[in-house]
């Protein structure tokens, strides 16, 4: 049986909270640019992606005007729309201008980290994160994305703790369930499966609907030789949509459980 767990699809809480409200085009766009499989025991390969070619809308180069508008909170939302049009460079630089503007803005750092982090540059991804906590110390959303990519450089130990600060700071986060999944993530690439089970089981009482949770739970349990119960998660994973699982993980589900009901009744 393979041992792969999938990423949880993006920080989630810094998806759910900035990126909603996007047409559904953009969210998909965002979701295909940063799947990748994490193994147990190989290195995580993100590829580095080229600079898109600069091309914004009509609208939002009518807008720009030489960068004269001062409102920071004008460019994040710039280099949000450049970032769901996969214009990376555009985005880079509104997050760049709205820190010129305002060097303590927060958010504008976690949101320039995230693209160097679809981008594959973790060293300014991770300054830049480590910058948001140093401005917001007490801002859960921050220490889960910075965990995410932590995760993402095999560096779990230090995702662990990150994700540990987000429960602890926010126990009743609406996506709470997202940092317990990514934690269960963690722990099952250190092949600490009982409590990365514990975790997923924790998610799964927050959210009964969460494909990803049953995907990587149903890994674990593969790894421990509980096909049966892995048959169940995968089929749970297929039927859940909050979020729901991405095509690639949705075919690898569906031949997982072919796979292993021939293997049952074979046996």
């Amino acid at each position: 049986m393979p041992g792969f767990l999938p990423e949880q699809k993006l920080s989630e809480f810094y998806y759910r909270e900035v990126v909603k409200g996007f047409p559904l085009v953009a969210l998909v766009l965002l979701l295909a640019l940063t799947g990748c499989v994490c193994p147990f025991t190989e290195t995580i390969r993100v590829p580095v992606r080229p600079a898109a070619t600069p091309g914004p809308t009509a609208s939002l180069e009518s807008d720009r005007v030489g960068d004269l508008n001062d409102d920071p909170a004008v460019h994040i939302e710039r280099g949000l729309t450049y970032l769901s049009q996969g214009q990376f460079e555009w985005a880079i630089a509104e997050y760049d201008k709205a820190i010129e503007l305002d060097p303590n803005l927060a958010e504008a750092y976690v949101r320039r980290a995230f693209v160097y982090k679809v981008l594959g540059q973790y060293e300014q991804a991770m300054a830049d994160y480590d910058k948001a906590i140093e401005l917001s110390p007490n801002n859960a959303m921050f220490y889960n994305d910075r965990g995410f990519a932590y995760a993402e450089q095999e560096q779990y130990e230090s995702a662990i703790r990150d994700y540990n600060k987000a429960i602890e700071l926010s126990p009743d986060h609406p996506n709470i369930d997202y940092a317990y999944n990514n934690r269960g993530f963690a722990y099952g690439n250190l092949e600490k499966y009982d409590q990365a089970l514990h975790d997923f089981e924790r998610a799964i009482t927050l959210n009964r609907d969460n494909a990803w949770i049953f995907y990587n739970r149903a890994l674990i349990y593969l790894k421990m030789g509980k096909n049966a119960m892995a048959i169940t998660d995968l089929e749970l994973s297929l039927q859940s949509e909050n979020p729901p699982l991405d095509g690639q993980r949705r075919a690898r589900a569906e031949e997982l459980v072919k796979q292993l009901l021939t293997e049952g009744r074979e046996s």
